[in-house]
């Protein structure tokens, strides 16, 4: 009685080793590159929501004093970063 063995190949080829290092690379430069962009991008929203806060101090004038203390909150993570 004979046999045959059959060797199966993967349905894909396996990825490179480097791949996961590749892609952490990637995104430290993206995060890098696109930092001051994120904090301008971040002041511009503080103004904007300072601005809508004046917008309802005659009308709500305690809907107003919270988006002020939320600006100031968001000011001061925007600071630390």
């Amino acid at each position: 009685m004979t046999s045959i063995t059959l060797h199966s190949l993967p349905s894909r080829p396996a990825l490179p080793l480097t791949t996961g290092s590749v892609a952490r690379a990637m995104a430290v430069a993206m995060n890098t590159l696109t930092a001051p962009w994120r904090r301008l991008n971040q002041s511009t929203d503080v103004e904007a929501l300072r601005e809508l806060a004046h917008t309802h101090v005659v009308t709500s004038p305690s809907y107003a004093a919270d988006l002020l203390a939320a600006a100031e909150r968001h000011e001061s993570v925007v600071e630390q970063a």
